[in-house]
């Protein structure tokens, strides 16, 4: 229970937000996205949309996660990023400097001021285009998804006429 900003039981596990958390929150809230812990979720028609923040066990760095879960393949309403239909960590959805930036993340040593916009244009961009089966099928078809994880009934999904 908390009372006066303070945990007075044994189970409370608040999580103190990171400075990257706070400055893509309130964005990421604008653009339709809910939050629970390190992780957002925006409902589509034909999919949702995950992004999630992962602390390193060492405290010091961030891995980005991102998912696409096919509604069509399943009935989850918030499923996690590792259980997404597609799966894709920011670093491979970005240039080589932005990608170098974000690597930097996991050793700790990159500025919310540098990462903010990557997470925003690239992540956030890289979620809408795949918004749609129409978009996954562009997305898978053009060959740009050679660093993500697209699951077999995905790709069979797509391959069938629109």
């Amino acid at each position: 229970m908390i009372r006066d900003g303070h945990c007075h039981s044994t189970t409370c596990f608040e999580i103190e937000m990171l400075p990257l958390e706070e400055s893509i929150a309130p964005l990421l809230k604008l653009a339709g996205f809910t939050k629970k812990s390190r992780t957002w979720w925006r409902q589509n028609k034909e999919t949702i949309q995950v992004f999630n923040l992962q602390k390193s066990s060492a405290g010091t760095g961030l891995l980005f996660n991102l998912g696409i879960y096919v509604r069509l393949l399943g009935n989850e309403c918030n499923p996690p990023a590792g259980r997404c239909h597609i799966q894709a960590r920011l670093e491979g959805v970005t240039g080589q400097q932005e990608a170098a930036i974000i690597l930097a993340a996991w050793a700790g040593s990159s500025k919310t001021a540098e990462l903010t916009p990557i997470v925003l244009r690239d992540g956030v961009g890289w979620l809408d285009k795949l918004s749609t089966v129409a978009g996954i099928r562009q997305h898978v078809g053009s060959g740009l998804a050679e660093r993500i994880l697209v699951v077999d009934a995905v790709r069979e999904l797509i391959a069938e006429p629109a």
